[in-house]
């Protein structure tokens, strides 16, 4: 061995010394199809590891012989090729080039640049071969759809409803792909993957921008908002610029021509089907009975965004499976984390113990000692309703009225329009648990104002027998009070909260998305007096179905100790509204609990499309695939 080569060996670790051979073999052996077994000891020996080792570095198989596959075309001089990144970062063939994030050690996602990154082979004079990134060709994987039941008529109601919404995100996608055409790179993802932006934590649809060093991925609007003044969003601790970033999609300019054609055809077709009878001032009433509310009515209310109550439900509930007695029977021993409303604060309690405590709750007893406001919230938290609690599932599936917006596959709830393996948004349903509160002055509530990106529907299961409350629970004729404020509003309440905010000394990012406030009768009508907004007052009492538009702020007070049941739907009257909320969330600071876009509300809009458009290939599964091949080719 050279005694120069010999020192410097001496001179660096395993790692470097290892690095250092295997490039040297590079400089002796690059131009030959194959390098002889004596050589891969050689190699061994000044890198002071395995034969096994500098094999795997080379990506040999078992004769010794290239795995030619992975040399995509012939590039520069003749004996040079292109290779395509087979394998993870940490792999010592490429530990030589940056790591993409997934590849360092806190992260335990798929590398990001496998069976992605290209790069030249190593040559005498080309230690640092140039990076690039390989484009995909194939077409969408298949996807695999729920039969959902809809007639011509709503389904055409659903298109007309949400091509605006879905317009404005082609439109979006359409300039990317225009005037990027000759460099943007098509990556094909796999189905089954949420794909969210590292920055803004929002669903990334088709097309966006990575990092060349780190593999960091950023949507269309975090680029676009992004200046050079601005620190790096790399997470990888270097400084990089906008030109570090290079542009990739998932669909082809083709194939967003084509749906932005359909959006607009459905859009210069619509017909206003409002029926203007119903605009009669009846229609905006806030409390309806059973049976009374058809479903023109209700798609007017929710396409106008007006919270409102169905009461008389109560009926058609099991009310044995809804007491605090079978909960503590048969969930008593599990353990539970309780939230206490004043204090904010969380603890540990066993579900019997918590149920225990429903027929002494009230913390407003002129009494000497405190007794918290304790609930448990979106119970139970990381399992599926329908799984924990089958028998109250179906109960309270049965209950709801308007199935085909609130039932998992009604026709009108778009999420039910997702591949079931394209990871859904768990929209519940949830349990509500909670003791009795006050909304007088200074009084804390039981869920502080805040909004959801989707609509909601809740009703309440159970409360306190009236003859079973303390005395000062027997002051209220009902169980719990809501006050919904229109989405109009947002922008004045807003302003009210942060001067709140301000006179408190209390800091927040957002006065709504913190959750921090509960509007207390004083601040209600401070609210009124300085900015004209009164919100709508529904008082519930079990068997109440409380219907949330999306957007709608809302708080909640339980005057007595309560069970509720909730769940969120996406309809096609709330998408602009959804829409919004959804922007208004990325804009949060990074480690905002409310900022993680779970809706993906791009992806609903276009499974919702192409199921729709291509309803009666659907029922032929091979058509349809055939169909879709053709039309994203």
């Amino acid at each position: 061995m050279n005694e120069n080569l010999k020192r410097m060996f001496n001179s660096v670790d395993r790692e470097s010394r290892k690095r250092i051979a295997l490039e040297q073999s590079w400089k002796f052996n690059y131009s030959r199809r194959t390098i002889p077994e004596h050589s891969f000891k050689t190699i061994a020996l000044l890198a002071n590891c395995s034969v096994e080792e500098v094999k795997e570095y080379f990506e040999f198989d078992s004769n010794g012989v290239e795995n030619t596959e992975d040399f995509l075309i012939e590039g520069g001089r003749e004996s040079s090729s292109t290779h395509l990144q087979r394998k993870p970062c940490y792999i010592s063939s490429y530990d030589r080039f940056d790591a993409c994030i997934s590849c360092l050690p806190s992260s335990e996602e798929q590398c990001r640049f496998q069976k992605f990154r290209v790069f030249e082979q190593f040559s005498p004079d080309n230690f640092c071969p140039k990076v690039r990134f390989s484009s995909n060709n194939k077409p969408l994987p298949k996807f695999t759809y729920n039969d959902i039941i809809s007639s011509n008529e709503n389904d055409q109601y659903i298109l007309e409803t949400i091509a605006p919404a879905f317009q404005n995100i082609l439109l979006k996608e359409h300039y990317h792909l225009k005037t990027l055409k000759n460099v943007i790179i098509r990556r094909i993802l796999e189905s089954d993957l949420r794909h969210l932006c590292d920055h803004c934590v929002t669903t990334i649809f088709s097309g966006y921008w990575m990092c060349s060093f780190c593999g960091t991925e950023i949507c269309l609007d975090c680029y676009d908002e992004w200046n050079d003044l601005s620190r790096s969003r790399c997470k990888k601790g270097r400084v990089h610029k906008k030109a570090n970033y290079f542009p990739i999609t998932r669909l082809t300019l083709l194939d967003v021509q084509n749906l932005l054609d359909s959006v607009s055809n459905v859009i210069s077709n619509k017909k206003d089907k409002i029926n203007e009878n119903l605009a009669r001032s009846f229609i905006l009433q806030t409390k309806w009975i059973d049976g009374e509310m058809n479903i023109n009515q209700f798609q007017y209310m929710w396409r106008l965004g007006l919270p409102f109550m169905i009461s008389g439900l109560n009926e058609k509930l099991t009310h044995s499976l809804w007491t605090p007695k079978y909960f503590s029977k048969q969930f008593g021993e599990a353990i539970c984390s309780c939230i206490d409303v004043a204090t904010k604060t969380s603890r540990k309690l066993k579900v019997g113990d918590f149920f225990a405590g429903f027929s002494y709750s009230s913390q407003n007893e002129k009494s000497k000692s405190y007794s918290p406001c304790l609930k448990i919230k979106d119970w139970p938290p990381n399992e599926d309703f329908a799984k924990a609690f089958p028998l109250h599932f179906n109960d309270f599936m049965f209950a709801l009225p308007f199935k085909k917006y609130t039932h998992r596959n009604g026709a009108f709830n778009l999420a039910s329009r997702l591949p079931p393996k394209t990871n859904p948004p768990d929209l519940g349903p949830k349990m509500y648990n909670a003791y009795g509160s006050t909304d007088e002055v200074g009084g804390k509530g039981t869920t502080n104002l805040h909004l959801d990106m989707t609509d909601a529907v809740n009703i309440m299961t159970y409360a306190t027998p009236f003859e079973q409350r303390s005395k000062y629970e027997q002051q209220f004729s009902h169980a719990a009070v809501w006050d919904i404020y229109q989405m109009d509003d947002l922008p004045s309440l807003c302003k009210f909260l942060r001067k709140v905010a301000r006179e408190q000394g209390v800091i927040i990012d957002h006065p709504i998305h913190d959750q921090w406030f509960y509007l207390d009768k004083s601040l209600r009508k401070r609210l009124l007096k300085e900015y004209g907004i009164k919100g709508v007052r529904i008082y519930q009492n079990p068997g109440d179905v409380v219907f949330v538009p999306a957007g709608c702020a809302h708080q909640v007070c339980n005057y007595t100790s309560c069970i509720k049941v909730a769940l969120d739907f996406v309809s096609p009257e709330g998408v602009e509204r959804s829409y919004k909320i959804t922007r208004q969330f990325r804009t949060l600071m990074s480690d905002h609990k409310r900022k993680e876009d779970i809706l993906q509300l791009s992806n609903v809009l276009f499974h919702t499309w192409i199921t729709i458009t291509y309803k009666a290939d659907l029922q032929n599964s091979k058509g349809f695939f055939d169909k879709i091949k053709n039309w994203f080719s």
